[in-house]
């Protein structure tokens, strides 16, 4: 199996959001992809591969697959909660900005 196959698998796994590689890879790829995946690897060999294409996915995906910046941008404003407004002075996490 080649390394663009491994990343392509690896690509597919969090574009259709399943929960844990293994049973994507055992369920989805080794039973429903065999055309496109001819010559696959046991999931032990698989993750063992995975952890060397890192860096190409990483590199592929900083250069060619994130697109120009529009200049919209969104932010999540979603409230932090960390402790009581009482207690907000004492509390060491949030010191500096809280």
């Amino acid at each position: 199996m080649s390394d663009s196959e491994v990343m392509t698998i690896l690509v597919l796994f969090h574009i259709l959001r399943h929960r844990d590689l293994k049973s994507f890879y055992l369920g989805y790829v080794c039973n429903h992809m065999r055309k496109e995946f001819p010559h696959r690897l046991s999931y032990n060999r698989f993750v063992e591969r995975q952890a060397k294409v890192g860096l190409h996915l990483l590199l592929f995906l900083q250069t060619c697959a994130l697109g120009k910046c529009t200049g919209i941008s969104i932010i999540d404003s979603t409230p932090l909660k960390s402790c009581n407004i009482k207690r907000a002075h004492s509390h060491r996490t949030m010191k500096g900005w809280a």
